[in-house]
């Protein structure tokens, strides 16, 4: 678990040092749906620390996911699977931002309870 950790830290932080990436293209300033649907496939340990990351965001952000609630059971890399799922299933929506597509894939996945 410790290695899992640091691994995921570790690609955070190359993320989000690694300065600009020509991937995204000379206006976006942002991690589109479409590369982390390239990431899922080549580096499924990155697409798991960005999903962690986004999580980690809303719940400094909100105290808490307000789009959705993960249950305890469920494990880190079924986030992964999930969320690199929805990118593959909506090529269509890959233009928009990693963040809010992840935010969607989770809350399909995990609606709260109303």
């Amino acid at each position: 678990m410790r290695d899992l950790t640091r691994l995921i830290i570790a690609a955070l932080f190359v993320l989000l040092v690694s300065g600009p990436n020509p991937a995204l293209g000379a206006s976006e300033s942002y991690i589109s749906g479409g590369l982390l649907s390239k990431l899922c496939k080549t580096s499924p340990n990155a697409a798991l620390g960005y999903v962690l990351g986004v999580i980690d965001v809303l719940r400094g952000v909100y105290g808490s996911t307000p789009e959705f609630c993960i249950p305890k059971k469920v494990e880190t890399g079924q986030l992964e699977i999930i969320a690199c799922k929805y990118f593959r299933d909506h090529p269509e929506e890959e233009h928009l931002t990693g963040w809010s597509l992840t935010s969607k894939a989770l809350s399909e996945a995990f609606p709260c309870k109303k």
